[in-house]
């Protein structure tokens, strides 16, 4: 029975990253192959991840200080967000999402009502975050 993480994606961190080391050097190091830390090889899954944040890495939209800014006034707000989106490009994200679920709604609206019985019923209040 073999022992460890069960997924591809699961990685341990190397030593120098449990040291505190978080420089560009280390983190690359983090996912040079054959390493002892990383007892299974490199799969394909891995290897797209690793392109997809190189390729993004320094070309964040967002700035550090402000995102620090916008977290210290969702902790003082009196009715902080259940959800909240930190940047113009997870509002896009976001709001693609919410577009899709909105037409998946729509396209299927007919046959969810079906569903609903031939007799009174009580509408229920929403509360919390359905509300």
């Amino acid at each position: 029975m073999r022992s460890g993480p069960t997924s591809l994606w699961s990685c341990q961190r190397p030593e120098s990253l449990l040291g505190g080391d978080w420089s560009d050097a280390a983190l690359r190091d983090a996912w040079a192959p054959g390493v002892s830390y990383r007892p299974w090889a490199v799969s394909e899954p891995s290897a797209a991840l690793k392109s997809f944040y190189d390729g993004r890495s320094r070309n964040q939209a967002g700035d550090p200080a402000r995102l620090g800014q916008a977290l210290v006034a969702l902790a003082n707000a009196a009715n902080p967000p259940v959800r909240w989106a930190a940047g113009s490009d997870a509002l896009r994200l976001v709001q693609g999402k919410i577009d899709s679920l909105q037409a998946e709604l729509m396209a299927w609206r007919e046959l969810s009502a079906s569903t609903d019985g031939d007799f009174e019923f009580r509408e229920e209040v929403a509360t919390g975050a359905w509300a």
